[in-house]
């Protein structure tokens, strides 16, 4: 053990072993965690950086050889080459992730993404180890344990390796670089032998040769991690300062003869750390300079113009969609994140309670062994929270080092009673924080990754509206648990007549006995006077049996031009098996009459967000099913263009889908810009004038507010982190938590109601 605030303690570092195994059950609980539901999203590719690193994956591919490695115009792993002209992320991850995805045979779009995301795991349980060894090293493996525990059950952690993304290889590799730092203070620390308090000269010249060399290791390790969280994500830059850091607290308690004997060799070392820091970026980040060679290291025009864009996006002077969350955040926004979501009120609070006694403790004495962690923290805290986007994903950097301060001022509080002392109450205080910590982090952990273990809310609601929300043309199939509907697909704008009648083929979804066929809205476009009778009938090709129906109207339009519904009730009961390929035919009457057919026509919010409903399970919502073409697209200026969009939209559509918060939390953050969105968005859900906009559609269930322009919301998929029966909304946590909820809003003549009468037993 080196200094210490423990002056008496004797749990030194060698000792204790038996944390070394039960670390084990550690990083096993961890993994499960960060594992669990790994597949969350049933191959949708809903997140947008990882499905933007996902097609990056599948478009690059290896190179032939090393000079191809390092030929930027030409190379093969270059995203630039391979149409992607924007790409700021670190080379390293998806060099990486590529050739593990070579090596396992899963280099798919459907694969990759999956492999990234354990891949992604795998390394935040590195850096739970190396959250232990920190805290081993700078204090005590007491210390180093309890704050693996900590880092185990942090959500933001568990959350970020459920994505293939850079963030946790640069968490990684970054927390390395402050391990090495540790290790460059300690080898510094152990030079200096203490004899009645004065500093021993070092004698002899050989001595002296090994002794300014012994350490010159630890500077190059720390330049090899620097340079593989650089090639990770460039942001990580800022922690070279550790390196200066670590040596700071042993060179200034040096005599002032003994600083000028070492200022040499500690100026070399730094020296050949940043050399090696070079290098290693040159080879993990090749696409970072021009080439054609190694030496070829004039940095690429291509990367220091999308880094330019990129200042521009995340700068708040951009016209940017995705930047208008972040308008008039809060100072704190990062720390209460942190707090709230990110780690959970109990350990959040601990950790920022440990930073500030750390300080205190920096300031009053043994500063050196400190600084390290500390300074790190604050100085990347300080200047990621007051950037224009201080989102939580980007706060991780911290997550090591907050955890062990946590861990640090639990036993800081442990280790100050003494025998003949009056605050033996402080072990108590000790205990109650142990527990409170790491049972509510635990709990926080297992909580949110209940969202892993079902269905994520945009397939969920996918799902809800292909069994409710009606197509132009419905099987209700009578299974033995339920009534599953099965809209299919009709050609936009085809006509049937008696000389073109229609016939389609089409998969059944279940199994079961179609009774009734529902048509949302079918009309004969000539208006032909007069009673007529339409024809459905199933066929089964296979085995000649077959069903029909017939519904005898004027087929003429009324109130809606595309005509009224209608059930069509078969002869007998047609037996369909899941997965085998059946006809329909539509047949029309003699007599000039043409026929068309409607589904539903749904309302999306923008292009900027993942529309509903997805395609899954053999639906393709708008190929056929659901008319396309009305969005509100509410990021655009707000002209008399898009108030007509806007009166267009909601006289034609039957139900309104929001698939997320990107656009009701964002818009209305600045309603000089928006005034027609925030009006549209607070007499759409009937939020009431002295209640906060974005607090109502955060707490939103159906029956909740009554809506003024003629839609009420129907239904909400909000998948929250849970313990049971136990709830808790976080819908209120910045825009990176997940999962957002999907609602839908329908007509007072709803499809819904239609359907529901056509006895599909979804009311």
């Amino acid at each position: 053990m080196i200094e210490s605030d423990f002056p008496n303690n004797k749990w030194k570092f060698p000792k204790y072993w038996y944390f070394d195994l039960l670390l084990v059950l550690v990083i096993l609980i961890g993994g499960y965690f960060r594992l669990v539901g790994i597949r969350w999203d049933e191959s949708q590719h809903l997140h947008p950086d990882e499905r933007f690193l996902t097609m990056v994956e599948t478009d690059i591919s290896p190179v032939n050889s090393v000079s191809e490695y390092f030929n930027t115009e030409f190379s093969s792993l270059n995203p630039h080459n391979r149409g992607h002209g924007f790409y700021v992320y670190g080379d390293l991850p998806i060099i990486v992730v590529r050739y593990i995805a070579e090596w396992t045979g899963q280099t798919g779009y459907d694969q990759v993404n999956v492999l990234g995301r354990q891949v992604s795991a795998i390394f935040d349980l590195f850096t739970l180890l190396l959250v232990y060894l920190i805290g081993s090293k700078l204090y005590d493996k007491r210390i180093g344990f309890l704050a693996s525990i900590f880092f185990a059950f942090s959500v933001m952690q568990i959350q970020i390796s459920h994505y293939f993304a850079v963030d946790t290889f640069l968490c990684f590799f970054t927390t390395l670089a402050v391990y090495f730092a540790v290790l460059v203070y300690s080898n510094h620390t152990s030079l200096t032998n203490k004899k009645d308090g004065q500093t021993n000269r070092v004698r002899g010249i050989l001595e002296t040769v090994y002794t300014q060399w012994s350490g010159i290791g630890y500077y190059l390790l720390f330049g090899v991690a620097l340079g593989l969280a650089m090639s990770s994500k460039i942001s990580a830059a800022p922690v070279a300062i550790l390196l200066p850091v670590a040596v700071l607290p042993w060179f200034v308690k040096l005599p002032k003869e003994e600083k000028k004997y070492w200022i040499i060799p500690v100026l070399r070392n730094f020296m050949f750390g940043a050399i090696t820091a070079f290098i290693v970026f040159r080879i993990f980040q090749p696409y970072a300079f021009s080439g054609p060679g190694f030496f070829g290291i004039i940095p690429n025009p291509k990367l220091l113009e999308n880094f330019r864009e990129l200042a521009g996006q995340t700068s708040g002077k951009a016209d940017f969609p995705p930047a208008l969350q972040w308008a008039r955040r809060p100072a704190t926004f990062a720390l209460e994140n942190i707090i709230r979501w990110g780690m959970g009120i109990p350990l959040g609070i601990l950790v920022w309670s440990g930073f500030l006694v750390m300080a205190w403790r920096i300031v009053k004495r043994d500063w050196g062994q400190h600084i390290i962690i500390w300074l790190w923290t604050a100085v990347y805290f300080a200047w990621q929270s007051q950037a224009w986007n201080p989102s939580m994903r980007y706060m991780v950097l911290v997550y090591p080092t907050l955890v062990i301060m946590g861990a640090w001022l639990i036993f800081y509080l442990w280790d100050k009673v003494k025998e003949d002392s009056e605050e033996h109450h402080l072990r108590g205080i000790a205990i109650i924080l142990t527990v409170i910590t790491v049972v509510g982090s635990g709990l926080w952990a297992y909580a949110f990754t209940r969202i892993y273990t079902r269905p994520v809310t945009r397939i969920e609601a996918s799902r809800w509206i292909y069994q409710n929300i009606p197509g132009p043309i419905n099987l209700h199939i009578v299974t033995s648990e339920e009534i599953y509907n099965q809209p299919l697909p009709y050609p936009e704008g085809m006509q049937i007549d008696n000389e073109n009648p229609g016939l389609f083929s089409f998969t059944a979804n279940a199994t079961g006995d179609v009774n009734e066929v529902f048509v949302f809205k079918m009309v004969d476009i000539y208006s032909v006077g007069g009673i007529k009778e339409f024809n459905i009938r199933l066929e089964d090709a296979e085995n000649g049996s077959s069903s029909g129906s017939s519904v005898t109207a004027d087929f003429i339009a009324k109130s809606d031009y595309r005509g009224d519904s209608y059930l069509f009730k078969l002869e007998k009961p047609f037996q369909v098996t899941k997965g085998h390929v059946y006809q329909i035919i539509l047949d029309a009457p003699e007599g000039g009459s043409a026929f068309t057919f409607y589904g539903s026509a749904p309302a999306n919010e923008s292009d900027w967000d993942d529309g509903l409903p997805l395609r899954i399970d053999n639906y393709d919502g708008y190929g056929g099913i659901y008319p396309g073409g009305l969005n509100f697209q509410m990021y655009w200026d707000e002209d008399s263009d898009k108030r007509e969009r806007f009166i267009t939209n909601l006289d034609q559509a039957d139900v309104i889908f929001i698939s997320s918060n990107r656009q009701w939390a964002t818009t209305v953050r600045i309603p000089e810009r928006y005034p027609m969105a925030t009006l549209y968005y607070r007499n759409l859900l009937g939020c009431p004038d002295n209640k906060d906009l974005i607090w109502c559609y955060s707490v939103a269930q159906t029956g909740m507010f009554k809506g003024q322009l003629g839609f009420e919301l129907v239904k909400v998929f909000q998948s929250d982190p849970n313990l049971g029966d136990f709830r808790i909304n976080d819908q209120f946590a910045e825009g990176e938590a997940e999962p957002y909820a999907e609602v839908v809003y329908a007509g007072f003549e709803s499809p819904i109601a239609a359907f529901g009468d056509a006895g599909d037993g979804s009311g």
